[in-house]
């Protein structure tokens, strides 16, 4: 849905600035990658990021059971006892903190979080190659390039 959202924001905003028609497709499809990218940094921030930094509590979305790209992954490449008490943790939605790093400890286990940044990097790598298609070198590619990186990399 994060996808999908900014996709169609852009692809409004494109139309509105009356972009060719063969170029709103690719902005859009831009947006889309991008806004995957950011969620899955994200993710990755609520496991393994700095609470001062990130704002947010970590582990929160083992707290709400949320089954993100790292769950997946980790359910997957788990062996079946641990994937079993992944989703014990997840469907308890326990703010209890030894079991969420309890979580946090298997998904490193399965490579799930360097799994996740590779894929954040690959999404955005896309994204770029995309826009850098689609728009001429300027300030305003430039700027979106920059935001792209920044969303992606950032630590918050």
């Amino acid at each position: 849905k994060t996808g999908a959202l900014a996709g169609f924001s852009a692809k409004i905003a494109a139309i509105m600035a009356d972009v060719p028609e063969e170029k709103i497709r690719d902005l859009e499809r831009f947006a889309e990658l991008i806004a995957v990218a950011f969620q899955i940094q994200d993710d990755v921030l609520n496991l393994i990021g700095d609470e001062a930094k990130y704002g947010k509590e970590i582990g929160g979305d083992i707290t709400e059971g949320k089954r993100t790209l790292m769950v997946i992954h980790a359910l997957r490449n788990l062996p079946a006892n641990e994937s079993k008490r992944l989703l014990e943790i997840l469907n308890k939605r326990t703010a209890d903190k030894a079991l969420i790093r309890e979580a946090i400890t298997l998904m490193k286990k399965a490579g799930s979080i360097e799994y996740a940044k590779e894929v954040s990097k690959q999404l955005a790598e896309e994204a770029l190659r995309i826009l850098r298609k689609c728009l001429p070198e300027n300030d305003d590619r430039r700027k979106l390039e920059a935001l792209a990186d920044f969303l992606i990399t950032r630590e918050y």
